[in-house]
């Protein structure tokens, strides 16, 4: 998925417009499509000046420590997205050519569920 030009409100129309039947129902309130994780280019690690992922997420799976760097509650986070898509890191450092954002949504590795031979 790419969060860079939105991000996962669960709404489902995905698994409707699948051409293929790839994609399955699920529940976004409890079964997580991936995880957050802070990236180098994290204005707050350096600085503790942006809090536009802890304002912006909608489960607050995000909080700040003492020095206002994010901290992510991965049991409360589902990989929803809003918090990459929000993230400023990548316009704000664009003129040092970073084009990643300072968090990012990591997918949850997919366990084969086929047995083996």
């Amino acid at each position: 998925m790419n969060y860079k030009y939105g991000s996962c409100d669960f709404c489902r129309k995905c698994i409707e417009v699948c051409p293929t039947g790839a994609l399955t129902d699920y529940i976004g309130e409890t079964v997580p499509i991936g995880k957050a994780r802070l990236t180098e280019t994290c204005i707050a690690l350096r600085t503790g000046a942006c809090t536009k992922c802890k304002e912006q997420c909608p489960y607050d799976a995000i909080s700040l420590d003492e020095r206002m760097i994010p901290i992510i509650d991965e049991d409360k986070c589902n990989g929803c997205g809003v918090c990459e898509h929000i993230c400023p890191a990548n316009v704000l450092q664009a003129y040092t050519g970073h084009k990643v954002r300072g968090i990012e949504i990591v997918p949850l590795e997919v366990k084969d569920t086929k047995e083996a031979p």
